[in-house]
């Protein structure tokens, strides 16, 4: 049975001569029948061509599409992608190996230390963190902005929290072994390239801090030159570090004289070997010198360090920088600031004698 098209209906509605009538025959025809001739071209086909259930027409915009995903993904990995890593340091005070836990974790855990290895004590390590960045890509990049990120306070009501960017005092590791780690804070790294750093973390966390839910979560970011965007290290595992922490060993809740003194000469000294011999023994001398006496006045408490730094055999042994004075005055008004800064903290009762026969460099004479 044949059925007349859809065309033909309109154009026998019209009322006008013959199947394809001329605007000479009827005029008024003539504009109606164009906008027709135009539906009929535009009008899909019903069967046979290329219709929407054609497969080359899904074939080539399959193809397309895959196109235009490999060109972009060609020009993400051509592009400079940094990778950033954050890591929990502890330096041996006595010019011992550098122990790196590699898991990201903080603070270190317990079960890392056993009885045949202690957890070591204050004055025999510096606690520091250490920052990877690695170049992913193709291309070489500059890295910029390397350093620290935390998250603070709402400025408003339904209002993202302010965040907080920070690069403390990078630490220098000179003529301290083979292991090279890099003393600025920009870098250029070529492809598949990376760099390690070493920063005091604690210059970050003064004390009575009040941190959102007394908690700073802590990671570490840098930024690709030419990108707005940073690249930070794992979310998962961020170093929630609580207001009231002092250590980066698990279950230490207060700090030792000999542990702060054994920080105040490395952050001076740099770790180098060649300007001070062993930092820890140090700290146990100071400590055991003060014997939980610190005057709150600032002239005692400078007099008591000034006159033992003077009259003490064993540190002028250490300190080798003793011709211009400037390095033990340096050393001398770090450890004040670090004790009055820290009194709170401190327990004092907590001393532990010094031990020089296991300090290389330091002659000691028996009765």
């Amino acid at each position: 049975m044949h059925h007349a098209s859809p065309t033909a209906a309109a154009i026998e509605q019209l009322g006008c001569p013959g199947s394809r009538p001329t605007c000479s025959d009827r005029p008024s025809c003539c504009d109606k029948l164009t906008t027709i001739h135009l539906l009929e071209i535009t009008e899909p086909a019903t069967s046979g061509g290329a219709g929407p259930t054609d497969p080359t027409a899904w074939i080539a915009l399959s193809l397309s599409v895959f196109s235009i995903a490999a060109l972009f993904l060609t020009r993400y990995l051509d592009g400079g992608r940094a990778r950033v890593k954050l890591n929990a340091v502890l330096l041996d005070a006595s010019w011992g190996p550098v122990q790196t836990i590699t898991s990201g974790i903080w603070p270190i855990p317990s079960k890392k230390f056993t009885e045949r290895r202690p957890a070591p004590d204050p004055a025999a390590v510096m606690e520091l963190a250490e920052i990877i960045v690695e170049n992913k890509g193709r291309s070489p990049v500059t890295v910029l902005e390397i350093g620290f990120e935390w998250k603070g306070e709402r400025r408003g009501a339904f209002r993202r929290r302010v965040v907080h960017h920070a690069t403390p005092r990078i630490f220098s590791l000179r003529n301290y072994g083979d292991r090279k780690y890099i003393e600025k804070s920009e870098v250029r790294l070529e492809p598949y390239d990376g760099v390690s750093m070493l920063f005091d973390l604690w210059t970050l966390f003064e004390p009575g801090r009040v941190s959102p839910g007394h908690v700073r979560k802590l990671r570490a970011s840098v930024r690709v030159s030419g990108k707005s965007w940073k690249s930070r290290s794992s979310r998962r595992k961020q170093w929630k570090i609580p207001d009231s922490a002092v250590s980066s060993i698990a279950n230490r809740s207060r700090l030792t004289v000999r542990g702060i003194v054994t920080r105040s000469v490395m952050r001076i000294t740099g770790a180098d070997v060649t300007v001070v011999s062993n930092p820890g023994y140090i700290g146990r001398l100071v400590e055991q010198h003060l014997g939980g006496r610190w005057p709150t006045e600032f002239e005692k408490s400078h007099e008591l360090l000034r006159s033992y730094f003077e009259t003490s055999s064993e540190i002028k042994a250490m300190v080798h920088d003793t011709e211009t004075l400037s390095l033990r005055f340096n050393i001398e008004y770090a450890i004040q600031r670090d004790l009055d800064t820290h009194r709170d903290l401190i327990d004092w009762s907590d001393i532990a004698m010094p031990q020089p026969d296991s300090v290389p460099g330091v002659i000691v004479q028996h009765d």
